[in-house]
């Protein structure tokens, strides 16, 4: 597997051709630490403030991709080490989508490059996301993970 330690090259490049991109931002990490230590769930007054602060009132990243934005889902996902993840199902899309996640202080991560590119067989998950299995990942040649880590936090 290889390691990430700090992104590299561009951002839009990156996003479009592995399907990530990693930014170590040790702000982003304190205030997702601070989220999780009060403890307030993503839909009360003070999850929708986080929302704002973090993702709408700064919307420049998001805009290099796409012009019109709205929030499709907002929520919290936890640590499942034994599972992979989608957030949607791949290969081509009429809606073009983009997903951020912020990253508290130690959080690490596999991505699998490209798999965004192939239409993975999976199953919906109980966390809402698509679980996809590693054979699908073999097959379509996209099981080499990459780990990012997020020593300080990031996104």
């Amino acid at each position: 597997m290889a390691e990430v330690e700090t992104p590299t090259g561009d951002a839009s490049d990156a996003l479009c051709n592995y399907g990530f991109f990693g930014i170590q931002d040790a702000s982003v990490g304190d205030r997702v630490q601070e989220k999780q230590s009060k403890g307030f769930p993503c839909l009360s007054e003070e999850g929708l403030e986080f929302l704002y602060l973090n993702f709408l009132s700064d919307q420049g990243p998001i805009k290099t991709f796409l012009p019109k934005c709205a929030v499709g889902r907002y929520r919290e996902f936890r640590s499942d080490r034994d599972h992979i993840f989608q957030f949607r199902k791949g290969g081509e899309s009429k809606a073009k989508v983009f997903v951020s996640l912020l990253w508290k202080p130690g959080s690490e991560v596999v991505f699998y490059g490209r798999s965004h590119l192939h239409t993975l067989a999976s199953v919906i998950a109980s966390n809402g996301l698509f679980e996809v299995p590693l054979a699908a990942l073999e097959a379509a040649g996209c099981s080499e993970g990459t780990l990012l880590r997020f020593e300080n936090g990031g996104m």
